[in-house]
């Protein structure tokens, strides 16, 4: 089982790989890290092949994917004004927050994400992130949406110090 972001050239090599290994494998043509680890979780070692792709592939339509990083330089994407050195919310590969402060970003784009179906948030901290800041985060969201649970996972990831999901 290989489960890979949304790249066309990475798929079509995992496409070859899976095709002559010598092991049973298929592709999970997930587009985020959230959706991938989503996946993961739906695995089950007692169900075949088949009936594992099925169910991983259907659980990547159930995940809000985020992402917190920088903005290099000043620009203006669709109506949202993005000065250098903000920080920017991204969901499901779209800009939707960009402030300076990278806290209420996170909120901002968590609250962005969380629907009345939402069960579960995961924050990824990476390695540019800070654990108390992620608590303050996890309260916050907590208090304002008690009927979802909040998770924080070492992520260690570069780029981003939050990856952010929600199911």
């Amino acid at each position: 089982m290989i489960i890979l972001p949304n790249n066309k050239n990475i798929f079509m090599a995992a496409d070859q790989a899976a095709e002559v290994s010598e092991l049973p494998v298929v592709v999970i043509p997930s587009k985020t890290v959230s959706q991938g680890m989503t996946a993961m979780l739906a695995f089950n070692e007692l169900n075949d092949l088949e009936t594992n792709k099925k169910e991983m592939s259907m659980e990547l339509e159930n995940v809000v994917s985020g992402q917190i990083t920088n903005a290099v330089r000043d620009t203006e994407i669709e109506g949202l004004s993005i000065k250098k050195d903000d920080y920017m919310g991204i969901i499901d590969g779209k800009i939707k927050v960009s402030k300076l402060n990278r806290k209420e970003v996170v909120l901002d784009t968590l609250r962005a994400m969380i629907t009345d179906e939402s069960e579960i948030i995961t924050i990824l901290l990476g390695e540019d992130g800070d654990m108390e800041e992620a608590n303050e985060i996890s309260d916050e969201i907590s208090q304002e949406f008690p009927e979802v649970e909040v998770e924080i996972h070492e992520g260690q990831q570069p780029v981003y110090p939050y990856l952010l999901s929600v199911e």
